[in-house]
């Protein structure tokens, strides 16, 4: 008799078996070693008129892709830990940082951001050779699983391993192609992703994210310029590349669309005349080219007659004189004009897929300034670039994720956007606690080691980035508004969450479909036993809430309420107190952690108190 898991985790696969075998049965059959597809039965089930198979085509191949799909979709093992003492205002922030591995985190996500975050930011190491990322330096058992599922052989796994942990395509691709298949899944229809990259696997890159996201979600490859000078051709013949690329693809292209860039009069955009309709700049008439017909327009107010080539029809531009939106000159040797809006341009919403300069320069003095002069990057994203994509992706509200946090950029522009226009969007910042090498970078080293009393790892440096960001941003506000601060609706979020991922190892999160017969009476040691807070938050994440979401203790230790979700973590006594408690929560859901459950009659009494009768048992072994 199985347990139901406080965490459920089902497989793509087993969900894409389901949905053939329900609504193409034809097309899908099962064997001893898995599930066949015939291809001809699919396509004629899909289009019957038009009935071809295409067994060669235009695909990107590599050694090991096989395995690096299937480690997206292979169930994990970790659960999340609360670093309350580490965090900032963790009980009122929805800001997320993640310590762990980002394909784990991943996994972890699509549990309750599924198809919530509308803009993903990455910066993912770029496998040059200046790079010390290593992909995989080590299989984990899961992994090694996959290969045996996948029938290689003990050559080809070693083969397949060596190649997945080396500077090569195929290792990076291998390290990127399950994040990428399981980053698409958290983006909502109209979400956007970002990624940048340099030209060493620029073109990879698009082929691999033409695969997960479809070509036709391609938006654009946005260059950027990193420096101003070494521009062209210099000596030796040596070309100084000095920009980079930003992939950009749409989850649904047809429903993602940029808010457009901010217009003010600094742009040329005025109002001399105060028309109601708002600032305007002039737009000139005349076009010469071939096809132009010849057009006369006059001017109501002094009979004066403009005779000139356009491609404008004369009853447009009759309308426009009758809305008083036409500019006469006072002579006839010049042009008319038309007045173009601020509204309408701002309406168009397009971007240039050059940006400009967005030197790293800046970002390396913004912070020395945070980290007192102590050089922690040479190389950081420049800020105002992703406040820059940040600001053009998303409204005020929305979820951003970057899950190649670094040195915590993206955290940093997220508070700093909000702070600057009152918005309430929310992080989520994944990055792995990636040794920080002392050869290469003693001052960040020494730093984390000695100052902070930490290892010294990547993570601590993006932790402590948030930590001083958020002094700062904290005390400008105050400088700007002392007078609204006693006002909690516009209080900027500059908090995070800080969790960390660690392995379930008594099983008490995660349970198997089966269980034998020995193993129904099996008692977990109580001091093996998970905190009531690594239950809390993991019950949390498995009802499907995000990790920010708020929580509050109706009674100590034992019952939390998230929205109308009551979180048992253990059973408690029906007090007249707790029936009131119970009462006034108005609860409609109730998630229980079984395995803390003494009292028979504990269920039956709760159930009372639930409004819609429903009870979630959560019963690990």
């Amino acid at each position: 008799m199985g347990k139901e898991p406080v965490i459920e985790q089902i497989s793509k696969q087993d969900k894409l078996i389901e949905v053939l075998q329900k609504n193409f049965p034809q097309a899908i059959q099962k064997t001893e070693k898995g599930f066949l597809i015939n291809k001809e039965q699919l396509q004629r089930a899909l289009n019957p008129k038009a009935c071809q198979v295409i067994d060669e085509g235009l695909e990107l191949r590599w050694v090991g892709k096989r395995e690096a799909y299937h480690s997206a979709y292979s169930l994990t093992d970790k659960i999340v830990q609360p670093l309350k003492q580490q965090s900032k205002d963790f009980k009122n922030t929805g800001n997320v940082l993640i310590k762990g591995d980002n394909l784990d985190a991943l996994k972890l996500l699509q549990n309750n951001y599924f198809e919530k975050v509308k803009m993903i930011y990455i910066d993912p190491p770029y496998n040059t050779r200046n790079d010390g990322f290593i992909y995989r330096d080590n299989f984990t058992q899961t992994q090694e699983q996959v290969l045996d599922e996948l029938g290689y052989s003990k050559e080809n796994k070693e083969y397949v391993k060596n190649i997945a942990s080396a500077k090569t395509h195929s290792g990076w691709l291998s390290f990127m192609y399950p994040r990428l298949l399981l980053a698409k899944d958290l983006l909502r229809d109209n979400g956007v992703i970002f990624i940048s990259i340099d030209d060493n696997e620029q073109a990879n890159l698009k082929l691999l994210c033409d695969e997960v996201f479809g070509e036709w979600n391609f938006v654009a490859n946005l260059i950027w310029q990193t420096t101003k000078g070494a521009q062209g051709i210099v000596r030796e013949n040596k070309i100084v590349v000095n920009n980079e690329n930003i992939l950009c693809y749409g989850k649904l292209k047809n429903q993602f669309s940029f808010y457009g860039l901010k217009r003010d009069e600094s742009t040329g955009f005025q109002n001399p005349d105060n028309d109601p309709k708002g600032l305007w700049k002039r737009q000139y008439l005349q076009r010469f080219g071939h096809g132009f017909k010849k057009r006369k327009i006059i001017n109501p107010e002094n009979n004066m007659v403009f005779e000139f080539e356009t491609p404008y029809t004369q009853e447009k531009m009759e309308k426009w004189i009758a809305n008083k939106e036409i500019i006469f000159p006072t002579s006839n040797a010049k042009y008319p004009a038309k007045k173009e809006y601020l509204a309408e341009y701002k309406n168009q919403k397009q971007l240039t897929s050059f940006l400009g300069l967005f030197s790293t320069k800046a970002d390396t003095e913004i912070l020395y300034s945070l980290f007192d002069g102590v050089k922690i990057f040479s190389n950081p994203k420049p800020l105002d670039l992703i406040k820059f994509l940040v600001g053009q992706a998303t409204n005020k509200n929305d979820i951003i994720l970057d899950f190649f946090a670094g040195s915590g950029t993206t955290g940093d522009t997220v508070m700093r956007l909000n702070a600057e226009d009152g918005g309430c969007r929310k992080f989520v910042l994944v990055q792995l606690a990636e040794p920080i090498d002392k050869k290469k970078n003693k001052e960040a080293y020494d730093f984390v080691q000695n100052e902070l009393k930490k290892e010294p790892t990547i993570f601590e440096i993006a932790a402590e980035r948030l930590r001083r960001a958020e002094a700062k941003i904290e005390k400008e506000q105050n400088k700007k508004t002392p007078d609204l601060q006693q006002d909690n609706s516009i209080k900027i979020d500059t908090g995070f969450r800080i969790f960390e991922l660690v392995p379930d190892t008594q099983k008490q999160i995660y349970s198997v479909k089966e269980a034998k017969q020995s193993e129904l009476g099996l008692k977990v040691p109580k001091d093996t036993i998970h905190s009531n807070e690594i239950i809390l938050y993991n019950m949390l994440l498995g009802a499907g809430f995000p990790l920010g979401k708020r929580i509050d203790c109706i009674i100590e230790n034992a019952c939390y309420l998230v929205k109308t979700h009551l979180l048992i973590l253990q059973d408690f006594p029906f007090s007249r107190e707790n029936e009131t408690i119970l009462e006034k929560a108005e609860a409609e859901y109730a998630h229980i952690y079984n395995h803390n459950i003494n009292d028979d009659e504990f269920i039956h009494n709760l159930s009372k108190f639930i409004k819609k009768e429903k009870i979630r048992l959560k019963e690990p072994l």
